[in-house]
């Protein structure tokens, strides 16, 4: 297992988290793997054999990550169907962060896997050839970094209130009711409702949920309290409202979770801030 990341320089670093690459060696063999939803979108790159993107381990293939697609943000688990050697690379975007380079509603990738070209200029069509020709990661980095820089567009007019906006709300809406955080900001809950649509993709309420549900899988992960305290000091005022959560957000129990093998799931854990 291989994973690194690279962070943008001061002219993207408030719209990408990061620049990723990940290899892994798989048997030949299918393995399924969960994808725990972070609240990001993503541009993947896959240099390897196509990726079977699945809504249930049992179900059918909803898509397949074969060439350069965005990985739209997600409100449920989904699964990765991984075979042979892995090699990846990819864009985290911030939240909000898309619009930087596109017009396009995050709102409509909600659970989604749509082809790069779709999205971005044409010019993104050759973009992972020279990648992959690239001597070493390093280059590969500063190369995807350049190619973003170029696709930069003119930000939103609202863009540093849309920030703002989003980034409080992250910060508050774990201890704080959607009316309370409303009030925090002295903004009405239809604009909210309108920006996060806009630019983070989820409704107010779906975002708050996977904040809290974020803040206490990383709690879970590291096994040093009970779940039911990790579910109260992340603002689960019952056990079955935490559980309920967790299956729509891992595909299982806190229980289970904690003790099954996520291999994905597990570097972003490690990687990704809430």
């Amino acid at each position: 297992m291989y994973y690194r990341q690279h962070y943008p320089g001061s002219a993207l670093n408030d719209c990408i988290e990061c620049f990723w690459i990940m290899r892994m060696s798989l048997e030949p063999k299918e393995h399924m793997d969960r994808l725990v939803p972070g609240g990001r979108i993503e541009l993947i790159f896959n240099f390897s054999s196509p990726i079977s993107w699945m809504q249930d381990e049992n179900g059918d293939c909803s898509g397949k990550l074969s060439d350069s697609h965005l990985m739209g943000q997600r409100s449920k688990v989904y699964y990765a169907s991984l075979k042979g050697p892995l090699f990846l690379m990819g864009v985290r975007f911030k939240p909000a962060g898309l619009s930087a380079f596109t017009k396009l509603p995050a709102a409509n990738l909600l659970n989604g896997l749509v082809e790069a070209e779709q999205v971005f200029d044409s010019s993104i069509r050759n973009w992972k050839e020279r990648l992959l020709a690239c001597a070493c990661d390093e280059d590969r980095f500063l190369l995807l970094e350049e190619l973003m820089l170029a696709l930069c567009k003119t930000k939103p007019d609202q863009w540093n209130q849309v920030n703002a906006m989003i980034g409080q709300f992250r910060q508050q809406s774990a201890q704080y009711s959607i009316e309370q955080v409303c009030a925090r900001m002295q903004v009405n809950y239809k604009k909210l409702e309108r920006v996060f649509h806009q630019y983070a993709g989820y409704s107010p309420k779906q975002y708050s949920s996977l904040i809290r549900f974020n803040h206490a899988i990383r709690k879970i992960s590291k096994g040093n309290d009970s779940l039911t305290s990790t579910g109260l000091d992340c603002g689960y005022y019952d056990q079955s409202h935490f559980i309920k959560d967790c299956i729509r957000f891992t595909g299982t129990t806190p229980g289970r979770l904690r003790t099954d093998e996520n291999t994905i799931a597990g570097i972003l854990l490690a990687n990704q801030a809430v």
